[in-house]
């Protein structure tokens, strides 16, 4: 064993990161559910085997630049996933001219007409149109809109941000969690 001080560890409601000074990638480990109200709620699925579909996906579609490199792993029948080191988007000075602000204000407007929960900040946005341009971000919000309802809808300050690696914006947790995907356990 070895013990290593400087290791970080953040979870949410579905996993755990693992984050290693020095590292090019973190470790995301899965939970296998939830107490709630003292009873215990199985989830339906791995969100880590989840994000991993929902990267393959997004890739195969065009849109991968937009989240974080992610792959699964797998280990005596224990499924964990590796993600490209990313900082939360607060932890940034952002430069973003008033073109890309105003773009990003009317871009976010449109799809939030089209009954889209893009929860992402208009800075941030601005930042994606910087780096991405205005029509592929475009294509980003009508994929998530029309082909992953959910995929945008649980963005919150830790759930996007800037690769470590080149500095370009992107999202990082996109495993798409659903309330109906718990399962009470009987004890």
């Amino acid at each position: 064993r070895y013990f290593y001080p400087n290791i970080s560890y953040f979870h949410g409601l579905t996993r755990m990161a693992i984050i290693i000074p020095d590292c090019k990638y973190i470790i995301k480990v899965p939970f296998r559910g939830v107490y709630k109200e003292n009873k215990f709620f199985k989830f339906e699925k791995n969100y880590c085997e989840q994000e991993y579909r929902n990267y393959d996906e997004l890739s195969s579609s065009g849109l991968g630049k937009f989240f974080a490199e992610t792959t699964c792993l797998s280990l005596n029948g224990y499924t964990f996933e590796l993600q490209e080191k990313c900082l939360p988007w607060k932890e940034f000075q952002h430069n973003v001219s008033k073109t890309d602000m105003e773009k990003a204000i009317k871009l976010k407007k449109k799809f939030i007409t089209f009954n889209a929960d893009i929860n992402l900040p208009y800075v941030f946005i601005a930042e994606l149109i910087k780096v991405y341009g205005e029509n592929e971000v475009k294509n980003l919000f009508t994929e998530a809109a029309f082909y992953n309802q959910d995929l945008l809808k649980d963005m919150n300050n830790e759930n996007f941000g800037f690769r470590v690696s080149d500095g370009t914006p992107c999202i990082f947790d996109f495993s798409s969690f659903e309330k109906n995907d718990l399962i009470e356990k009987e004890e």
